[in-house]
């Protein structure tokens, strides 16, 4: 799939980004989110099953909708405008949340290899079923 940005274009880049991607993590993110519940709700009894994964997903969820009304509000007006760069507060306010993003991510993976190394230990145990 080819993604055609405008990066020339900064005014249709917000816009781009706004249709392709903010659209899509609003579609996407909670049907991802009442599949993690789904599972943790079938498989809770199982300890090879990451607890908590939908708990991270909410919290992920909520901070990228923080984050892209932050952009849809503040800084894609501004560059709309040909307001010049935006200023450095935001800027950094808006790496911050990325980077939270990026620890929440971490989270996750860190929770997927917890459960991936009991079911391990579990199978050299030969205490999974078979």
């Amino acid at each position: 799939m080819t993604d055609d940005a405008p990066i020339h274009d900064p005014a249709a880049l917000t816009r781009h980004i706004e249709t392709r991607y903010h659209a899509s993590h609003r579609r996407q993110l909670p049907q991802l989110l009442r599949l993690a519940e789904m599972i943790e709700d079938l498989h809770e009894p199982d300890r090879g099953v990451p607890a908590g994964l939908a708990a991270i997903l909410h919290r992920m969820i909520a901070e990228m909708e923080v984050h892209m009304k932050k952009e849809e509000l503040m800084v894609f007006p501004l560059i709309r405008k040909g307001g010049g760069p935006v200023p450095g507060a935001r800027i950094a306010a808006m790496r911050e949340q990325i980077m939270e993003a990026i620890w929440v991510a971490a989270e996750m993976r860190a929770g997927a290899a917890y459960a991936h190394s009991i079911k391990a230990l579990e199978l050299m145990d030969g205490d999974a079923p078979t």
